[in-house]
């Protein structure tokens, strides 16, 4: 039987050489003799073991490879999905955000509010972005806790009618707000959806 190079390797580390039958003559005792004549079935088995540890790396590392590929394909699609998705938000020409339970934007938003707000609203709490005045800030997040609270019985457009539905400008232009929920598969509220319309939506000409 050829022997694999492990096993070689082992036989010339231990023994300095990889033949069986000299080490069976120069035994030189009965104990010895009867040692190495069940050597041979003894590397018969590491053999098989490490052919089957060589099968399992092999396949291990095609399952990771195509786990791999499988995972940059789909990254690569996402990729593409936001992509398109943000295409079509720009092209609405409505200003759309969306803010948690803090009160604070997100990095989702449609391209249009940077020119309905003059700025990304990124990290800035929404009020801001909407210019809310003081009166209406009280209100508003109230209806943001009330929205986001537990145990809450009535319906999303009931606690958000408390919101403001248009806000002013500093250049006086009228921007309409309206909102929705976006829910968890369980049903939770995770974050509000801010849909923004102003003068600036109108579709371009071309």
């Amino acid at each position: 039987m050829v022997r694999s190079r492990k096993i070689r390797r082992q036989l010339r580390k231990s023994f300095d050489t990889e033949d069986i039958g000299l080490l069976s003559r120069v035994g030189g005792s009965a104990a010895a003799d009867v040692l190495l004549s069940g050597f041979e079935h003894f590397l018969d088995q590491v053999d098989a073991a490490y052919a089957q540890s060589d099968e399992k790396l092999k396949l291990a590392a095609r399952n990771l490879q195509i786990s791999s590929d499988e995972l940059t394909e789909a990254n690569h699609e996402l990729e593409a999905l936001n992509a398109a998705m943000r295409g079509m938000l720009g092209a609405l020409g409505q200003g759309l955000m969306l803010f948690g339970r803090d009160g604070v934007c997100g990095g989702t938003y449609s391209s249009a509010c940077l020119t309905l707000f003059g700025a990304p609203p990124l990290g800035r709490p929404v009020a801001d972005v909407l210019g809310l005045c003081e009166d209406f800030r009280s209100s508003f997040q109230a209806a943001v806790e009330l929205a986001f609270g537990d145990g809450v019985t009535t319906t999303f457009d009931d606690v958000m009618a408390a919101a403001p539905r248009r806000v002013t400008q500093p250049d006086g232009r009228n921007i309409d707000v309206s909102y929705r929920p976006i829910r968890d598969p369980r049903d939770r509220l995770t974050s509000i959806l801010v849909i923004a319309t102003g003068p600036a939506a109108a579709v371009p000409q071309r």
